[in-house]
């Protein structure tokens, strides 16, 4: 089958290099009965059309939608099903037409396979109810939709499976396979004559940029992967700010769509800057655990009235009618007058009145470097209901999670501040800053005062900074966001002119091994108490050395991807937030930096090996807020989950690991994974199975301790014993070097794997590698027999790679040496 590459914008058609030499089939028009079943159906109700279509046929289908209207002498419509009909059918738009034209109603698009950018598949369960979208620096919705919900990404259609009624009354299941084009939702109140089409890239020769893997479809079943619905919210803030009282006024409106299947008789918002008064949950926590934050420790407690933080709540409604509600500290419980229903909309109107306090914990005024205000977690918020219930945890200090949706902020302040913030700018010639386009005029309002007015779109929080003195400089991604960077020059800021070459590299890096990052903008800001991440922006401090400057800009940057995009929940899986993105920033600042390090990961290890060591560890299923240390949590979120990550790629094979990394965030973006959703991502990858994996290393504190037991001459040669001390089972890579240079490998899995890890040959260098019986994991000891003399071999080694996390290497060489205490940062065998 010949692939089609189309882009069809703004009713006009752009063909990219393509030609069709076969002769087309001419379909014919759609008849009066069919384009009459378009228009009529279920009584009067509103309708979307979609057209679903490959090499062969297509589908022209329709679908009730909750807003238009259809009406057979609408000007607008009819000239839009022509349109639609002239354009699929037309020979010059690359053969995608209707040999068989099939008009129905859509019942339901039962599952639907793709591929992203890199070639990658998934499967995909889609709601009959399919989310809407909108796009950034537009008036209104589009109406336009991917499927799934990809935000105008180009995907390719591997197969779908749909169910639709026919004009005769009778309903079909049909699967249209290759399809290369879909016409997504269209509601003609935001059409505007607009004409989509999905289309797949091709490089220059004419050959797609992907070969598609084989997939096949099961008889018995079809393929299934876990698509979980998502609440969903759009903010409107207004926001009167006083620079000189710390204070200031917010109006704000919410639409708050209930995706749930539940019915919802009350709702909860995070009132963070609460936290900061003395007595607050934060306060006494901060003073009574071992180990307090030097960042906090009793500097709420010496708060005084001036210095605190508020969130004062002056008016609350839902949909016009006021509500009950008590503020319990960080946290606001409403109380509804009428229950949301799933699939319903309502609207929440809220007039408040807040104090910024005195930087302490990211957020606040003056911090130690002299900016004036970091605006973080700085309005109510309303908490998060996913499948595991509500999420209105008290701010302590530590992590968040939050509700997908679209934010539109205004913020009214002196002129004279420059503002910095997740989201676009809308208005930038009457702002200025820095923010206008090159040559432009400013022409800002009358007044002391400027309305700052920023979109961000399809994010769970917005964070904004403010400063008389900033810098405002900007570097564009090529392919990627434009960054901007703010700071205040000066003698300890010098290192920042450096630092925009640093952080395109790595958007760059991360792009080609993790996956694309899918905002038009990002922003680092000087602010906060050291780095801390957020939609489109960061705050980090600037007083740094230029290596410190690049670590915590790539640190926070890359929180993008694995807390920004993917949103996990970070108060219960703060290792798959701060783990990951440790592990993916050790790779890039390697790479910027030109380190070439055997094991980058290397500072993880210690850090976690001396947790251990020390019995200071917590297992990672505790909750961000309960451990008892800090520095349990800070190695078990950051190091420990790190650690999980390179040690994965040696059970399941480096290559495997890669191509899961990338997997995961194109299949769970946007869709807030569980642990569970990541090992089926891995074990879809590897083939093998990994809850044994994931049980001891996250749900347990169970360690790694393998070592040589004895080894000692034999008869035909000798007998190496290895034994297994820790409690938890991994796969063996051994090592074994004679003293005429020759070096042999072999493998040991684990029976409950189900499989063994493919040889790796960037990390075997050249020798082969034997795979031996299964290591029963109810085994303490293995035996091997070989066929070498014991006075013939110069070394054994358990793990040549480094990459177990075994807590006492000493044993796991022979002959015993002083082991190697730094997991093979620098190999120096």
């Amino acid at each position: 089958m010949k692939k089609l590459l189309v882009l069809l914008f703004l009713g006009g058609i752009s063909t990219l290099g393509w030609t069709q030499s076969d002769t087309l089939p001419q379909p014919p028009s759609l008849s009066e009965e069919e384009r009459a079943f378009i228009y009529t159906g279920e009584a009067d109700s509103p309708m979307r059309l979609f057209l679903i279509t490959n090499f062969k046929d297509s589908l022209l289908l329709r679908t009730p939608s909750a807003r238009v209207q259809p009406n057979p002498a609408d000007s607008v419509l009819t000239h839009f099903i022509d349109r639609l009909h002239a354009t699929v059918t037309d020979p010059k738009s690359l053969g995608v037409g209707i040999a068989a034209p099939q008009v129905g109603l859509l019942r339901r698009i039962i599952w639907v396979q793709r591929f992203d950018k890199e070639g990658f598949p998934w499967e995909c369960f889609l709601n009959p109810t399919i989310k809407q979208y909108t796009r950034l620096r537009q008036e209104g919705p589009e109406g336009c939709l991917s499927i799934p919900d990809e935000r105008d990404e180009v995907n390719r259609g591997y197969a779908i499976l749909i169910e639709y009624d026919r004009p005769d009354g009778s309903h079909q299941i049909e699967m249209v396979e290759d399809f290369t084009a879909v016409i997504f939702q269209h509601e003609i109140d935001h059409l505007n004559g607009i004409l989509y089409k999905d289309h797949l890239e091709k490089d220059r020769s004419g050959s797609p940029l992907y070969t598609r893997p084989e997939v096949s479809l099961s008889q018995a079943g079809l393929p299934q992967a876990q698509d979980r619905w998502q609440q969903q919210v759009a903010y409107s803030m207004d926001i009167d700010f006083d620079v000189k009282t710390h204070r200031f006024t917010g109006k704000q409106q919410i639409a708050y769509t209930n995706h749930s299947p539940d019915t919802l008789k009350r709702v909860f918002y995070h009132l963070f800057f609460n936290a900061f008064q003395p007595g607050s949950m934060m306060d006494v926590r901060s003073r009574t655990i071992d180990d307090p934050s030097v960042k906090i420790g009793d500097r709420i407690f010496y708060l005084n009235e001036n210095q605190i933080g508020y969130h004062k709540i002056d008016a609350l409604s839902m949909d016009g009618e006021a509500v009950e509600y008590e503020v319990e500290g960080s946290i606001l419980s409403v109380n509804l007058n009428q229950a949301i229903m799933p699939g319903q909309t309502v609207n929440f109107d809220m007039a408040f009145h807040s104090q910024v306090p005195v930087q302490i914990r990211r957020s606040g005024r003056d911090n130690k470097e002299g900016i004036a205000y970091s605006m973080a977690q700085w309005f109510p918020k309303l908490c998060e209901y996913d499948y595991e219930g509500w999420h209105a945890n008290p701010y302590i200090g530590r992590e968040f999670h939050g509700v997908w949706g679209d934010f539109e902020v205004r913020l009214t302040l002196d002129s004279s501040y420059t503002v910095a913030a997740s989201g676009f700018l809308q208005n930038p010639e009457q702002i200025g800053h820095g923010y206008q386009a090159k040559g432009a005029e400013i022409s800002p309002p009358a007044g002391d005062k400027l309305t700052w007015h920023f979109l961000a779109e399809n994010v769970h929080d917005f964070v904004w900074a403010a400063d008389p003195d900033y810098t405002h400089v900007q570097a564009q991604v090529p392919d990627g966001p434009l960054v901007h960077f703010f700071y205040q020059q000066g003698p300890e800021t010098q290192e920042w002119a450096k630092l925009p070459e640093y952080t395109v590299r790595c958007f760059q890096l991360m792009k080609e091994r993790f996956g694309p990052y899918p905002y038009g903008t990002y922003s680092v800001i000087q602010g906060g108490d050291g780095g801390m991440e957020y939609p489109m922006a960061t705050l980090i401090t600037g007083h740094r050395s230029l290596r410190s400057l690049v670590g915590v800009t790539v640190h926070e940057a890359i929180h993008s991807w694995y807390q920004m995009v993917l949103g996990t929940n970070e108060s219960l899986y703060p290792w798959m937030d701060e783990g990951f993105t440790s592990y993916a920033e050790d790779y890039v600042t390697d790479q910027l930096f030109e380190q070439g390090q055997f094991n980058p990961y290397s500072s993880a290890y210690r850090r976690y090996v001396g947790l251990v060591l020390d019995k200071k560890e917590e297992p990672l299923t505790t909750h961000s807020d309960h451990y008892h240390l800090n520095r349990a949590y800070g190695t078990a979120a950051y190091s420990k989950g790190e650690v999980i990550l390179h040690q994965l790629g040696y059970v399941i094979g480096e290559d495997a690991l890669l191509r899961g990394m990338k997997r995961y965030y194109h299949t769970w973006k946007f869709k807030h994974p569980n642990p569970t959703d990541f090992k089926r991502v891995m074990e879809k990858e590897s083939g093998l199975e990994l809850d044994w994996y994931f049980q001891h290393f996250v749900g347990t504190i169970n360690t790694i301790d393998y070592g040589i037991e004895s080894f000692k001459k034999s008869a035909e040669g000798s007998r190496l014993v290895l034994a297994r001390y820790g409690r938890m089972p991994m796969p063996i890579d051994l090592e074994i070097v004679l003293k005429n240079g020759e070096k042999h490998l072999f493998y040991l899995p684990l029976r409950i794997m189900r499989g063994e890890k493919p040889a790796e040959t960037n990390w075997n260098q050249g020798a082969e590698r034997k795979i031996l019986p299964d290591w029963n994991w109810t085994n303490p000891e293995y035996v091997l027999d070989l066929p070498w003399p014991k006075d013939q071999i110069s070394s054994v080694k358990l793990d040549p790679t480094y990459r177990m996390a075994d807590v006492k290497r000493k044993n796991n060489q022979w002959p015993k040496s002083k082991p190697d205490e730094t997991y093979g940062r620098y190999k120096l065998d």
